[in-house]
């Protein structure tokens, strides 16, 4: 069964047809690309799938459930995570700051935090949100504000946040043209480790650049 089933998906925006009967399914453990152009319609199809944009015809099915009408943070809980063209971070947060956010809210079901909580009952999730930085490359800067960070380490940062929370099928709207081949790299071997763990990804791209090509069996 498809994690995801995307089945005659359309959307225009007045005059302008942005998507058009658009058809896929994704498997648990598989990794897909959708290549094209500017204005192909690639991000539109990740914000009707994040619960950004409503189609207007189609259906989408995650897991088994409707998943249009559902708003954007419940989609969040139900397992899909989307990194953003511009990196969604908290710049006045240090990475650490921002890697934990997610991993509470992951085990709360919100952004809750209980000041009468032990430190050693927090102290597990601490160390979760430390092994997604450090396998993304960013110990180094654990400490630092996630504003002080280069554009390539943002973009880690925010896929830390993502994977953080854990989730069953990650959406990649990034198509690594400002990325350097060593970024590209640590980010494809993230990727593949998250398809190991028999999670499902997405990803958008203009072109295919080498590091990622391992991973992308369906294009």
């Amino acid at each position: 069964m498809a994690i995801l089933d995307i089945h005659q998906v359309s959307l225009s925006f007045g005059g302008l047809q942005a998507l058009q009967n658009v058809h896929l399914k994704i498997e648990k453990g598989s990794t897909h690309a959708l290549i094209g152009p500017n204005g192909a319609g690639k991000s539109t199809l990740l914000n009707v799938l994040t619960g950004m944009l409503k189609p207007d015809d189609g259906s989408v099915m995650f897991d088994g459930k409707p998943l249009l009408n559902v708003n954007s943070y419940d989609i969040n809980q139900l397992g899909i995570a989307k990194v953003f063209q511009t990196p969604a971070i908290f710049p006045e947060m240090t990475v650490l700051q921002n890697v934990t956010i997610p991993v509470f809210a992951a085990r709360d079901g919100s952004f809750n935090f209980n000041m009468f909580e032990g430190r050693a009952k927090q102290r597990p999730l601490i160390e979760f949100a430390e092994q997604q930085i450090c396998e993304l490359g960013l110990e180094d800067h654990m400490h630092d504000l996630a504003g002080s960070l280069s554009r390539g380490d943002k973009r880690r940062l925010e896929m830390a946040i993502c994977l953080a929370n854990k989730p069953r099928l990650l959406l990649l709207d990034d198509d690594g043209s400002e990325s350097s081949t060593e970024d590209l790299k640590v980010r494809s071997e993230k990727e593949q480790k998250t398809r190991q763990g028999a999670r499902a990804g997405l990803r958008e791209t203009q072109r295919c650049p080498m590091p990622i090509l391992p991973i992308l069996p369906y294009v």
